[in-house]
């Protein structure tokens, strides 16, 4: 019987949360609008406003950290 190789173990289940997590993240975004204002009474342009304000920084800040890691490990690799 051949053995499974146990990194494929470890892969599915960071496929598994972070399919949740995402999932949660992005399509939950109406029941946590409708929570924000059903409840503590803000506006859903609001809400909505800061869910966007907050999706455009992090990918802002993905952004920088991707450029700012290539700029600080480039100097160690040649370039092909």
């Amino acid at each position: 019987m051949k053995d499974v190789f146990y990194g494929w173990r470890i892969v599915a289940a960071c496929m598994l949360c972070v399919t949740i997590s995402w999932s949660l993240g992005i399509f939950g975004m109406g029941v946590y609008i409708y929570a924000l204002t059903r409840f503590q009474g803000f506006s859903v342009s609001l809400v909505s406003a800061g869910v966007t304000a907050a999706y455009v920084l992090g990918l802002d800040m993905v952004c920088r950290s991707t450029n700012t890691a290539g700029s600080t490990l480039a100097p160690w690799f040649e370039r092909l």
